[in-house]
């Protein structure tokens, strides 16, 4: 029996379905906000939350993840029939928390619950079957994602909505962690080959051994100290400033002015300026009060999270499909409006206009990650393109 193409590799369903779903949570959250539709949710902030870190940006990482890690160890990854369960599993968690999530939140922890153990312990496998220890660091953040997740909608059915938002920030800082990780490898080594096709001889300056060491560590205690604020009497200031200020250290040495021709990597390096930009803003938030830590927070999210996402799954969906890694102008296009959104929405509500900064934002992502499911559903639901008869 052939195996349908959607589900040769975790990617596909994944990367298609956060998408969409990123669409419909944030359509209904605008709509919410401006008196449109009531809202349903049982607090309607860590509703909004809770979907867009957990529902879209963590199930886009766990696709990923389960796709790399078959490049990293040489082990076939989890396909077929397992992955149509892992999917189904992951959609009705999702659609019932999406339009029922008072009367659902009980079946969709214990489905999440299933869910995220089933997937870290998959990646946790093959890492441990390859000796791949390089990457063993990534089962616990994931597992650790995963206990985030569960602990927020415990927290909103036990009547905690401020411990469950503070954990969805936890989670938005704990993904520029693995973006320190993953987007450390990838954004040097993408540039290098993506400019190198374009016949550009880049000359990038040298990792530097303290910094490739340090950075990782201080993130996490970065994370940590937030976490925690709620409970010790200290400010996790200082440890965002200095993270974000080594971060931005690092990406000016990968030269990403000069991939401005190329949208697969300014794109990328574009999103880790942000996520610098706006951890060093996190941080200032605390001390300097017209900075406000919500639009700082969204430019790590918007900017950061959400445009890496929407490039890696752009380049990773050609790449893996046996495709050319150039995009349309459309999808370029794409990379524009999330660029912008994410400016609207850190800067616009600071300046006075926050309806105009929410629903601008809102409508620029919509638009984004519509376009790229209008490209990508045909890519990612065929056979491979060398392997079509």
């Amino acid at each position: 029996m052939k195996q349908t193409a959607l589900l040769e590799l975790a990617f596909r369903p994944f990367f298609l379905g956060a998408s969409a779903l990123s669409i419909v949570a944030l359509t209904l959250w605008l709509a919410q906000m401006n008196s449109i539709v009531q809202s349903h949710a049982f607090y309607p902030v860590v509703w909004h939350a809770e979907q867009m870190i957990f529902g879209f940006a963590a199930t886009v990482a766990v696709g990923f993840l389960l796709t790399a890690v078959q490049t990293w160890t040489g082990l076939p990854s989890i396909s077929g029939a397992q992955l149509g369960a892992l999917v189904l599993i992951w959609l009705m968690a999702r659609l019932g928390l999406l339009f029922a999530p008072q009367s659902f939140t009980l079946p969709a922890i214990a489905l999440l619950s299933i869910w995220w153990l089933w997937v870290t312990a998959a990646f946790a496998r093959l890492l441990l079957l390859s000796q791949s220890k390089r990457n063993y660091a990534l089962p616990p953040l994931l597992a650790v994602l995963g206990l985030l997740n569960i602990s927020v909608l415990v927290l909103a059915v036990t009547g905690k909505p401020a411990l469950a938002l503070h954990l969805t920030k936890t989670a938005v800082l704990l993904f520029t962690l693995l973006m320190s990780i993953i987007g450390g490898r990838i954004v040097p080594l993408f540039t290098r080959s993506g400019l190198k096709r374009e016949g550009i001889d880049l000359e990038m300056s040298d990792p530097l051994p303290w910094l490739e060491k340090m950075l990782p560590v201080i993130n996490l205690l970065a994370v940590v100290c937030f976490v925690l604020e709620v409970y010790l009497p200290f400010s996790p200031a200082l440890a965002l400033i200095v993270t974000g200020s080594l971060h931005l250290l690092r990406w000016s040495r990968w030269r990403g002015l000069q991939t401005l021709k190329v949208p697969l990597l300014w794109s990328l390096h574009l999103s880790y300026l942000y996520m610098s930009l706006g951890l060093l803003a996190v941080g200032l938030s605390y001390w300097y009060q017209p900075i406000g830590f919500s639009q700082a927070l969204h430019l790590v999210a918007v900017g950061g999270i959400g445009l890496m996402i929407l490039a890696m799954i752009s380049r990773v969906s050609l790449g893996h499909t046996g495709r050319p890694l150039v995009v349309s102008a459309w999808v370029n296009l794409a990379f524009v409006f999330l660029a912008i959104a994410a400016l609207a929405r850190s800067i616009l509500p600071m300046s006075g206009w926050v309806v105009t900064g929410w629903n601008l934002s809102g409508l620029l992502w919509a638009l984004a990650f519509g376009v790229f499911l209008i490209y990508y559903i045909p890519i990612l639901s065929q056979q491979r393109a060398d392997k079509a008869e």
